[in-house]
């Protein structure tokens, strides 16, 4: 399936309850993971082990406030598997960073609130950023940036030795813990070849900072959004 197959049928959509929606009635929606189902449902989306949602680009949803106000900060990747890469030389565009973040479909998700009835739960109007696109090319560099300066610091912290438990934020994006403790009761630490040491006690992983969705929201003028 490609990104802009999705954004059409995610269109359709957006401002009706997610109750409501065709094939999606029989879902519990209080249940943790069942708005994910109503969206793969929309879009005829299935899991598999593909580095990408789409054959074009990636999915992201995030939780929102009335309006579109972002909530949370949305996961991009973790670094366990990519730890040396990020260690040796290399562009942002070399990054598997970018390859997850060129060209990518936001969908806030209007749900998941004591304040919120379940009727209300809704997709406000997607956001889709492609970075290959001239359009996007001042926020592709702030990306860069971001990217840049935390890779830089990094490397300085395991240089040093520091632990990593303390986030790295840039403007647009972070690294920070992204680990759960798994049956046994351990975190799952990282180990770099490079060094030859475990750098950190648990997984670490890139987040987009709920800052940066709301500077797409800015650039569109379907945000704030209130209905239609």
């Amino acid at each position: 399936m490609r990104l802009e197959s999705a954004r059409q049928s995610i269109e359709a959509v957006v401002g009706k309850p997610l109750i409501s929606l065709p094939g999606c009635r029989d879902l519990n929606l209080v249940n943790k993971g069942a708005v994910g189902q109503v969206l793969e449902r929309i879009i005829g989306l299935t899991n598999t082990s593909a580095p990408l949602d789409f054959e074009d680009g990636e999915l992201k949803t995030n939780q929102v406030k009335w309006g579109g106000y972002p909530k949370e900060t949305m996961g991009i990747m973790v670094i366990s598997k990519i730890t040396d890469k990020l260690l040796f030389p290399h562009t942002f565009e070399q990054s598997d960073l970018y390859y997850k973040i060129r060209n990518v479909l936001f969908v806030p998700v209007y749900y998941h609130n004591t304040d919120i009835p379940v009727y209300n739960w809704m997709f406000l109007p997607p956001l889709h950023a492609n970075l290959d696109k001239t359009e996007f090319k001042d926020i592709k560099q702030r990306l860069k940036g971001d990217y840049e300066y935390i890779i830089k610091e990094l490397r300085n912290r395991i240089d040093t030795r520091q632990d990593l438990y303390r986030q790295i934020d840039a403007d647009f994006i972070q690294i920070r813990n992204k680990d759960s403790k798994d049956r046994s009761g351990h975190y799952h630490p990282i180990f770099s070849y490079k060094v030859g040491r475990y750098i950190s006690d648990r997984n670490h992983g890139f987040y987009f900072k709920k800052e940066f969705m709301r500077f797409l929201q800015q650039q569109s003028p379907r945000y704030p959004y209130y209905g239609e």
